[in-house]
């Protein structure tokens, strides 16, 4: 019974001391729009327009785009309440949270019988990439969303016990697995996950899946579901999310992910010159496999050079089966709405803008 409540805490004062740091920092980079100019913080009245006004928060300078995060606004919302706008508040809640979000983390390895728990618990509540999740307040949301996340992994694992061929826990612990992960997905919505994850822990840990987690486990995903796309419905119609970062070919998206994955496990594995943004990465779908016929067109991106025409004809080359890829160089005032024009063909995967290339003088 010691041992058991020695080691939480041992972990607990670890992590107090590691971050304790953060406390001196203030608001940073965006926490503005979030905490500091967020009118909605600032009176009663502002819980309604939190939860019922998605995509939008109030402030000095009008109505700024957001997230629809509710839980994460009504958790600055409290802070607000308790400390003003005092960054060493919100730095504490912050931390705590992170306490909390380790400790259930080595519950929940515990209940699925890992191997050295508390040790992957310490790395993970120490690890230097944590530091951004922990350190800048508007990214609470990685940390609220990870407590209920793991607290509502541990209440279904109660429910459907890892060892147990279809489970032995009560319908109340299925209720409330269900009730958390609600939540964690009004904290960040990418906490869809959850269900998807708790059948690979059961399929590993039993070997196949049962009749009863089957249908519950569905309807946690399509809670899942129906948040992320209301989520992607508020950014993209009230929000306004928009660019260039949201025509990416199925091609580019793939590679993206790919080398996501491989460049945040180089992180994990060797955490060095992290930053809040890295540069932007070259996605060359063009290069993703052979091509057959190339067009390359080089000159001043302008209406009086017709280069909507080409792009044209490399749609209607693509709906024709042919493998024909377009290499446009130059710049010009028409190169954003000729950008745009690829994406709508769907010919972005196909056309690469290069911009101004100096050629070497002798």
């Amino acid at each position: 019974m010691l041992r058991r409540l020695v080691l939480p805490a041992l972990l607990a004062s670890a992590i107090v001391l590691a971050y304790w740091p953060a406390l001196s920092g203030g608001f940073i980079w965006d926490d503005d729009v979030h905490v500091t100019d967020n009118l909605a913080l600032r009176q009663v009245s502002g819980l309604r327009w939190i939860w019922l006004q998605p995509g939008l928060l109030p402030s000095d300078r009008g109505y700024i785009p957001t997230q629809y995060y509710p839980l994460l606004q009504t958790s600055f919302w409290i802070d607000y309440h308790l400390w003003g706008l005092d960054p060493r508040g919100y730095h504490a809640t912050s931390i705590l949270l992170h306490v909390v979000v380790s400790l259930l983390a080595w519950r929940v390895l515990r209940r699925l019988q890992v191997p050295g728990a508390l040790l992957a618990a310490a790395i993970f509540a120490l690890h230097p990439v944590q530091v951004e999740s922990v350190a800048w307040i508007t990214e609470r949301k990685n940390l609220l969303s990870g407590c209920f996340y793991l607290a509502a992994a541990l209440a279904y694992l109660r429910y459907s016990p890892p060892r147990q061929e279809g489970g032995a826990g009560r319908s109340r612990d299925y209720v409330l697995a269900l009730l958390l992960f609600l939540a964690a997905v009004l904290s960040k919505t990418v906490t869809l996950s959850l269900p998807i994850a708790l059948a690979l822990a059961l399929w590993w840990k039993r070997g196949r899946l049962t009749r009863r987690d089957l249908p519950e486990l569905s309807a946690m995903l399509a809670v899942g579901v129906t948040a992320a796309l209301v989520t992607v419905a508020i950014e993209w119609k009230v929000a306004g999310a928009g660019g260039h970062e949201f025509q990416f070919t199925l091609l580019e998206r793939v590679l993206i992910a790919g080398r996501a994955l491989w460049f945040y496990l180089g992180k994990l594995l060797w955490p060095s010159r992290q930053a809040f943004v890295y540069p932007a990465w070259e996605i060359d779908a063009a290069a993703a496999w052979p091509k057959s016929n190339d067009l390359i067109f080089a000159g001043r991106l302008a209406q009086e050079k017709n280069v909507i025409q080409l792009l044209r004809t490399v749609a209607v080359l693509k709906e024709r089966g042919r493998d024909t890829t377009c290499i446009i160089i130059g710049q010009g005032p028409d190169r954003d709405s000729l950008e745009a024009e690829a994406a709508r063909l769907g010919i972005a995967g196909r056309v690469r803008f290069l911009g101004r290339v100096d050629l070497p003088t002798e």
